[in-house]
C-alpha cells in the first residue's frame, strides 16, 4: 500500500513536470516528500557492488548480508516506486496534455493557474513573517510581479521584438500546421494579421 501510495504521489510529480509553471519539486514539496528525496538521492552510491561482486564470487552468506545492508541505505523502497510514477506520468501527460490544451485552451489555463495558485500555499505557509524584513520583501516581490505583469499583458504597451521571416507554401494545410513546420513560436493570429502576411489575407478574403 506504501509503494502504491508512492506512485501516485511520483505520478502527481510527474504531471506538475508537464504542466508549464507548475514543478514537480513543489509539488514533493506539498506531498511531504521533499526532504527524504533530497536525503536519498544525497546518499546515493556504489558501495553496494563491493560486496556484490564478493558475494557472486564466494556466495559467503556474510558478502550476501552485506550486500543487502548496502541496498536497504540506498533507501530503494522509496525511490524505485517514486520514480516509477513520475516516467509513467510524464510519458503519459506528454501524450494526453498537448491535445487537450490545443482544444480546451481557456479550461486547462485556468486548470494550470489554479495548479500554480495552490503550489504557492505550502511555501508561502513556511515563510516566518516575524523574521526581520520579511514582510518588506514578500510585498516588493508582490509589487514587482503586479506592475510587470500589467506592463507585459498590457495590449497598450508595445514591445518590439527581432522577427526573422521565412516564406512557407501551403501544402494544403492549416495556418496551424503550417507554423509547426514553420516553426514558429509566435500564435496562428499574430502571424495572420502580421503586416507582412498581407497577401495570406487576400488571399483567404479571395477564395472566401
Amino acid at each position: 500500500m506504501k509503494r502504491l501510495l508512492l506512485f501516485f504521489k511520483g505520478m502527481c510529480m510527474g504531471v506538475a513536470d508537464v504542466i508549464p509553471g507548475v514543478s514537480g519539486g513543489t509539488l514533493a514539496l506539498i506531498l511531504g516528500l521533499y526532504t527524504e528525496l533530497v536525503d536519498t538521492i544525497r546518499n546515493l552510491n556504489l558501495r553496494w557492488l563491493a560486496p556484490l561482486f564478493r558475494w557472486m564470487k564466494s556466495r559467503r552468506p556474510e558478502d550476501r548480508a552485506e550486500f543487502f545492508t548496502e541496498l536497504k541505505s540506498l533507501n530503494l523502497v522509496f525511490l524505485l516506486p517514486l520514480f516509477a510514477g513520475i516516467v509513467t506520468a510524464i510519458v503519459a501527460g506528454s501524450i494526453i496534455i498537448p491535445p487537450l490544451m490545443e482544444h480546451f485552451p481557456e479550461a486547462m489555463r485556468g486548470l494550470f493557474f489554479g495548479l500554480i495558485m495552490a503550489s504557492v500555499l505550502v511555501p508561502f505557509k513556511m515563510i516566518d513573517f516575524r523574521a526581520k524584513g520579511a514582510r518588506t520583501l514578500i510585498g516588493a516581490t508582490i509589487l514587482v510581479g503586479a506592475l510587470g505583469g500589467y506592463v507585459l499583458s498590457n495590449p497598450a504597451h508595445n514591445f518590439e521584438s527581432s522577427r526573422t521571416w521565412v516564406g512557407v507554401e501551403s501544402r494544403g494545410e492549416s495556418l496551424k500546421d503550417i507554423l509547426r513546420r514553420g516553426p514558429s513560436a509566435m500564435a496562428g493570429e499574430a502571424v495572420y494579421w502580421a503586416p507582412e502576411n498581407a497577401s495570406l489575407r487576400e488571399e483567404v478574403a479571395r477564395v472566401s
